[in-house]
């Protein structure tokens, strides 16, 4: 039996693995490696983006680990019916034809999408900063207040999507990267 605060907290969570965390957009911030100390990008979608649209767009962006685990499941389901080396390639093809499936149902959503990206990077002459991580990040804030307001009911879809495209407009049209 699950407690009452622990169904909201797992639907949300499959909202966020099947529709994203925001109807926005995503924000991304990748953990250091070698060189890079931090990298962060905002992707705000266009206005008025149908859910449709932004699953498939999550879908693309989520498909390098969703689709390694469904190729995973394929091949243990296949291995016991097929030779292996039949089962592999079957496993292979889900995978490649997942991303270019994706690839070619988002092509026209993705040239709609605003980017932002900040990064820090460690050179031998010192540190190299590319990008506004401060920018990113109020943008971001500002965006993830408008979605709170929606939600509470402060904001009508109106207003909400009319702030949410001040905010786009603001952004560079040609910093398309996803």
């Amino acid at each position: 039996m699950t407690t009452p605060g622990a169904l909201p907290t797992m639907r949300h969570a499959v909202h966020d693995v099947v529709d994203g965390a925001h109807s926005w957009g995503t924000l991304d911030q990748a953990p250091a490696r070698s060189t890079v100390v931090q990298q962060i990008t905002l992707r705000v979608l266009r206005p008025g983006t149908s859910l449709r649209e932004r699953r498939l767009l999550h879908l693309r962006q989520i498909w390098p680990v969703a689709g390694a685990i469904c190729s995973a499941v394929s091949l243990l389901v296949l291995a016991s019916r097929v030779p292996a080396p039949v089962a592999a390639s079957i496993a292979l093809a889900l995978y490649g034809l997942g991303f270019l499936c994706l690839d070619v149902m988002t092509t026209r959503l993705r040239a709609t999408v605003r980017e932002l990206t900040a990064s820090s990077t460690c050179t031998p002459g010192g540190l190299v900063v590319l990008g506004d991580a401060a920018c990113v990040r109020a943008t971001a804030a500002r965006l993830v207040a408008l979605e709170r307001e929606f939600a509470s009911g402060h904001l009508s879809l109106e207003r909400y999507l009319a702030r949410w495209n001040e905010v786009y407009t603001a952004l560079p049209a040609d910093s398309n990267r996803t």
